[in-house]
């Protein structure tokens, strides 16, 4: 019985191998920016004249697989690419639907960079500061080498996980220069906001900056947010993090704490308590409440 219901289904196949009606004559690539569409179609081993479905392949254990599909995970090993969707247009057309990674992260690397995606998974490497724009540098990760479409061979995996998990706090937080924010712990940001300018040594607070209309919330009238402000992170261990925002305030945290409320009580700080002109030291490692430290 067994042997009657497989000979159909073999048979369909036969035909389905040699129909010319099956053939590939087009091959449509869409959504790629950065991998172009010769290597889509090296990867997908789907050029003209190929069969959509053809080769099936089926491992013990698993369920087949036609063309379409390991089409698909091939495309998805080249570096750029999160995700590919193929897809058969009857009767001679393929699509295929690219989503590629988006740079979050660079590691400086033979003065250039190694540009990570959020995940840490290695994009390339670039010499031009042009092709890293955008991406916050990572400092104080060691690593041995690097493969594209892959980690990066880190001493320590933890420095590269701390490093990536202060990014996201930053970029979730929304702290504007508005002084609005979405971040989890905004609320408690903002009342506690006044508590850093007790808390200002030397004796100047920048409390005096925004009573003359000169605090960065003036000077930055469109409202930037507080991820735009950043401009690398130092990771010296997993409790002990640098971040620089505008080259000219550098936060030290420690992200073992409440890294998300950190990040939006940075931004109340920043944007509304120091003037667009200071420089200094926000230490949020000496108790409760942080101390900003005039340069």
């Amino acid at each position: 019985m067994l042997l009657l219901a497989v000979l159909p289904f073999g048979a369909v196949l036969a035909v389905l191998a040699w129909s010319p009606l099956l053939v590939v004559r087009t091959v449509d690539v869409t959504g790629q920016s950065h991998v172009t569409v010769a290597q889509v179609l090296e990867a997908s081993g789907l050029t003209a004249g190929a069969h959509p479905f053809l080769p099936v392949t089926w491992n013990r254990g698993e369920w087949p697989e036609m063309h379409l599909m390991r089409a698909e995970r091939r495309i998805e090993k080249l570096p750029w690419v999160a995700d590919a969707r193929v897809d058969w247009l009857p009767l001679h057309a393929v699509r295929i639907r690219i989503t590629e990674r988006t740079p979050f992260a660079c590691l400086p690397y033979l003065g250039g960079s190694l540009l990570l995606d959020e995940t840490g998974v290695v994009l390339e490497s670039v010499q031009d500061t042009e092709a890293a724009k955008g991406c916050k540098e990572l400092r104080g990760v060691a690593f041995s080498g690097y493969v594209n479409g892959r980690r990066p061979d880190v001493t320590d995996p933890l420095l590269l996980e701390t490093g990536l998990r202060v990014l996201k706090a930053f970029r979730r937080s929304g702290g504007t220069a508005d002084g609005s924010t979405s971040g989890a712990a905004s609320g408690t940001a903002a009342a506690d906001a006044n508590a850093a300018d007790t808390a200002t040594a030397g004796g100047t607070t920048s409390e005096t900056a925004a009573a003359n209309g000169k605090t960065s919330e003036t000077a930055a009238a469109d409202g930037p947010d507080l991820y735009d402000a950043v401009r690398w992170v130092d990771v010296l261990a997993v409790d002990r993090v640098l971040v620089s925002l505008e080259d000219r305030i550098t936060l030290r945290m420690d992200p073992t704490g409440d890294l998300q409320y950190m990040a939006d009580f940075a931004g109340e700080i920043f944007f509304r308590h120091i003037a667009p002109q200071e420089k200094g030291i926000v230490d949020f490692t000496r108790g409760s409440d942080p101390a900003f430290i005039p340069e």
